[in-house]
């Protein structure tokens, strides 16, 4: 069986091994999504995965960019800015 070029959210879940529930709450957003998730097709009401979309993304886990994205999304407290000199 192949599947569609376009995936709704259950489809897109099985394709990349997380749950229909985590896909929903990135696609809705609920939760944030990892780095680089696409973004959706709307046809008419109906939201989609572009099944080249998932599969470029699947692909591109791990590589040097993805990484490097990680890293710079900060954690934890920001600094603060400006404020008063003592």
């Amino acid at each position: 069986m192949s599947l569609p070029l376009l995936l709704d959210l259950h489809q897109a879940a099985a394709l990349v091994g997380f749950s229909a529930s985590s896909v929903r709450h990135w696609t809705y957003g609920h939760k944030p999504a990892p780095a680089g998730w696409p973004a959706t097709v709307h046809v008419g009401r109906n939201v989609r995965y572009r099944r080249a979309d998932l599969e470029d993304w699947v692909a591109g886990l791990g590589t040097p960019a993805a990484t490097e994205a990680a890293l710079r999304r900060g954690r934890g407290r920001p600094p603060k800015i400006g404020g008063t000199a003592k």
